[in-house]
């Protein structure tokens, strides 16, 4: 009986071993100080917010009469795109609808746009040296919203602003970030989410990992057993 699992606890160890080894390598890069970098604190002063002339009733108005329908609204938020302040008008189950507060049209994201909020906010040396939409999920942007506008600038350290196209979001990385944003990908496998059924799939893999992980445990314990006296004795016969 032994000998038949051996081999069995022997691959399971294996796997086990290789998740076990991913996770402590990469969270202790996770937890080193990160090296320090230029500072990039945005330099723009956002929107005057005294300026508002519409209501988040209004918003909802005027999101409604963009797509011509009555929505079934869940939140609207107001934040700022850039130097204007936006109703972020979010339907139950579809993409927001921005609406400038000022004005009450209709914000459209596009790579104009896209540039102009990334400068106004940047800081850094350089200028803009590549504007392009980023349909999949890149190292530099492993949880952010796709699809987005990614404003990369010239300054050495791979700095780049990231435009949610749907929601106006701006997010701001670095080479080193991306690095460390794959590694953190690694450890909670969130490096399987591009994968055909996303979350699911992740999940899948970590229970998956998981369980390799507690059956290699289980199957060393039971060897172990079987070596104890007691189990000698058993099965022996003896008492």
């Amino acid at each position: 009986m032994d000998l038949r699992w051996r081999p069995v606890h022997r691959w399971l160890g294996f796997l086990a071993g290789a998740v076990v080894l991913i996770w402590i390598v990469t969270g202790m890069i996770m937890v080193t100080p990160r090296p320090a970098t230029p500072s990039r604190s945005p330099r723009a002063s956002g929107p005057d917010y005294r300026r508002i002339e519409r209501s988040p009733a209004q918003a909802i108005l005027a999101a409604e009469a963009v797509g011509d329908e009555e929505l079934d609204v869940a939140g609207v938020s107001l934040s700022a795109l850039g130097d204007r302040a936006i109703y972020r008008v979010a339907p139950r189950g579809r993409p927001p609808v921005l609406i400038d507060a000022t004005t009450g049209e209709e914000v459209v994201i596009d790579s104009a746009l896209a540039v102009r909020v990334a400068v106004a906010a940047y800081s850094g040396p350089g200028g803009v040296r590549r504007v392009e939409l980023n349909e999949r999920r890149r190292l530099d942007n492993v949880f952010g919203e796709v699809p987005a506008y990614r404003v990369e600038f010239d300054d050495g350290w791979g700095t780049a602003a990231y435009l949610g196209a749907r929601t106006g979001t701006l997010v701001w990385t670095e080479r080193a970030n991306g690095r460390r944003a794959m590694i953190g990908s690694l450890h909670d496998f969130f490096v399987l989410r591009p994968l055909p059924g996303g979350d699911r799939t992740r999940l899948a893999a970590l229970w998956i990992a998981s369980l390799v992980s507690l059956c290699s445990i289980l199957t060393g314990y039971y060897l172990w057993l079987r070596g104890t006296r007691f189990f000698k004795r058993r099965a022996a016969g003896q008492p």
